[in-house]
Parts: structure tokens; sequence; C-alpha cells
């Protein structure tokens, strides 16, 4: 059961989408995640199934389901040679584990496009099973024997969860879900107040009761059309069964709660940014005490490239067991599953030995240099940098006998 109710995917997909401020951060996160892609052009391209879905449009599916759910899955179809033929993305809503087995394995799942009914009734007809990913072929051989045929094997599901190995992840706002819910509410309030003006400004004291319901509407039809259609249902009709000397009109007096909400809608959105990670730059907050949005906005998508760098990681080498398996050859023989950030990819130089830039004749004085010892180490670095041009980091590695940097910028 993913919750009591286990329908726990649809309610917070249901909150997310109600809410602007959770919406942008479960955007922004499937963003960094997808990044610019892979940098291996030839996985972008992949075409991984019959829809003629690309391996960069299954990937942008898994990256937004993650950022959601903190889980992902897809499916995988082979062929008799047990090729993979077919990579597809599965909503992760769509998925309910099975129970453990005797040995307390989770073997197989469920898949249904609508467990929490709301496009009707529970239609079984569409539920299917998969069994859990596995590379072992013995298994793989049990489990299609356990179809009753390769022809009636549904393939394998891949199963990602943040928390743990087929366990129900939490979604990235629960520890905020109240204010997620907060968030949407303060969005109805607002609607609903421009609507009617924010309140009725009157009670109509009606002297008696009315006979049938046909006769109350007309009567209030009646007031609406005389206070016109820009003004109507500002009064509300109260019957009164103990007959008064006339009838009455009671001005409601309304409170001035804009200040309570906005004060409360600024801490929900706040929390709600808080726990994706993401600085406020990226929501066009401003920050007290910063110059310019537009070079915090910079700074800020560094942050979050930086923070979001090993989910992209691992994200964008999921495929990789999977592929090593695909039925036209491994597209990817040189193992490059690097996601580019949206920052992009920092441009660095590799060492080139100091012999390419130094003359023969130079490097005996070079070394006499760094024996001297009555020159201190900051005096033997500059010579090196300012005399014979090498990196500073280098020449630092090379007069303390430190390890020297696998690249300088």
């Amino acid at each position: 059961m993913y919750d009591a109710d286990n329908i726990y995917p649809q309610r917070v997909r249901n909150a997310i989408n109600s809410s602007g401020t959770a919406t942008a951060c479960t955007n922004l996160l499937a963003k960094h995640l997808r990044g610019r892609g892979y940098r291996n052009q030839k996985l972008e391209n992949l075409i991984v199934n019959e829809r003629g879905q690309t391996l960069a449009d299954v990937h942008r599916l898994l990256c937004s389901d993650r950022a959601m759910y903190l889980g992902y899955a897809f499916h995988i179809s082979y062929n008799a040679l047990f090729q993979v033929v077919s990579i597809k993305h599965i909503p992760f809503e769509f998925i309910r584990l099975d129970i453990p087995d005797d040995t307390g394995a989770v073997v197989s799942a469920k898949v249904h496009p609508d467990w929490a009914r709301e496009t009707g009734k529970f239609d079984r007809n569409k539920l299917i099973s998969v069994d859990i990913y596995t590379n072992d072929l013995d298994i793989i051989y049990k489990q299609v024997e356990a179809a009753g045929g390769f022809d009636k094997w549904n393939g394998h599901l891949f199963y990602y969860s943040e928390k743990s190995h087929l366990t129900y992840p939490p979604a990235v706002c629960d520890p905020v879900f109240e204010d997620v819910l907060t968030d949407a509410g303060i969005k109805m309030w607002k609607f609903r107040g421009i609507s009617t003006d924010f309140m009725a400004n009157y009670f109509w004291l009606f002297n008696g009761e009315f006979a049938s319901d046909s006769e109350r509407q007309e009567y209030v039809d009646s007031i609406n059309s005389f206070q016109g259609v820009d003004d109507s249902h500002k009064i509300i009709l109260v019957e009164c069964p103990v007959p008064s000397s006339k009838p009455e009109l009671v001005k409601i007096e309304k409170q001035d709660n804009d200040k309570v909400y906005e004060l409360t809608e600024q801490t929900v959105m706040e929390n709600i940014i808080r726990i994706y990670g993401q600085p406020l730059a990226l929501h066009a907050i401003k920050v007290q005490g910063q110059l310019g949005l537009s070079k915090e906005w910079d700074e800020a998508k560094t942050n979050y490239d930086e923070r979001t760098a090993d989910d992209r990681d691992k994200l964008g080498g999921v495929f990789k067991p999977i592929l090593e398996l695909w039925y036209t050859g491994n597209p990817s023989t040189d193992g490059d599953y690097l996601i580019i950030p949206l920052t992009g990819l920092e441009e660095q130089k590799t060492i080139k030995p100091i012999s390419e830039t130094v003359e023969v004749g130079k490097l005996v004085a070079l070394q006499q240099i760094i024996v001297d010892p009555q020159l201190s180490v900051t005096q033997k670095v500059n010579f090196l940098v300012a005399v014979y041009g090498i990196d500073q980091s280098v020449a630092t590695s090379i007069v303390t006998g430190s390890e020297l940097p696998k690249q300088v910028n």
C-alpha cells in the first residue's frame, strides 16, 4: 500500500499541480536534472521504442518523475535472445509494488493508469503485472516459465527509489506537504475574493418563510436583478420564521485579512523553495544585501547545478546496464553517459610536459632553483611562474613535492 489509501502519488501530483510554488520548484529541479542532455549524441538521439521516442525523450520524463516523487520507472522489452529492443517510460504514479515473496524480496509490480479511480470505476482489465528488472539469466528464464512462455511474458520494470531498493519513496515536498496545500488554498481564496468582491456585503432578513424552493429562488433572482450583473450575490437572504415588523438589511462588517494572508503566503513559499534546496534568486526573489538580480541569478544557477550534480549523474547513467544488452550493439562503447549541466562544462586544459615549454639548456637552471636552500617556497614558485611561465598550481606541486593536479585551467 502506498499510504493508507494507496493513492499517495496521485495526492501529491494533484497538490503540486494546484500550487504555483510547488509546480515551479518541481519544474526547475527537473530542468536541472535533465540539463542540456547527454554529451554523447549517439545516446541523445537513439530511438528506443516503437513510438519513435529517443533516449533523450525517456530521460526527460524520468527527470520529471524524479523531481516530483524521488523515484522513477521504465519498462524494458526483449527479443527471444534476451537483447533489449525497447525502453519506455512508465509514469511513477501508475506503479504499485507487489507483496514480498517468502524470502522477503519484491519480484514484481502492478501497473495501472488510474489507482485513484479519477476516471470512474477501477478497470481491472487495464491491470498489468510486470517482473522487476534483473540481469540474472537464470532468474529471467524462471520468470518467462512462470508467465507461461516468452509470448506471455511482460518483460521487466526498472524501479528506482531514493529511499531504498524497491521501497516507496516520499515525495520531494513531503516534509512541507501542508505548505503546498496552503499555497493552493491561498490561491483559491484570492480567486474567490476577486470573483465575489471578497464576500457578501449584507444580510437581507426576510419577514417569514417561503412556501416552496421555486418561490424562494424567484425572490433571490429579483434581489440580484435589482443589484445589477456586476454587483449581484452581494446580499445573502435569511428567512426569519418568527415574523418581525419589517424586513431588515443588515451590513456585514468585513475583516481585513490581507496582511495575514500576505505573511502566510511568503512563509509557505519560502518553505517549499527551501525543501527543494533552490536559491531564491532562481524564483526571481531578490535576497536582501545583493546588488543585482541578474548576477545573483547566474550565481544561483551555477550553485543549483552543483547541488544537483550527483542526482543528475546517477539518473544519466541509469541506462548503462540496459544498453549494454541493446539489440544492435552497445551505443556507448566509450562509456560516456555524462549529462551536460545547464551551465555547461568547464573548459580545462591538460598539463603539458615542462620540456615542451622550457628549453633543454634551461632545465638545469630550473632544477637548481628548486633545490636552492636559500630561497623560500614562495620565492621558488613565483620564479617558476614569472620566468618559465609554468602554471602556479603545477609550480607549487613541483616545489613542495605534492601530487600534481590532473588538469589546470
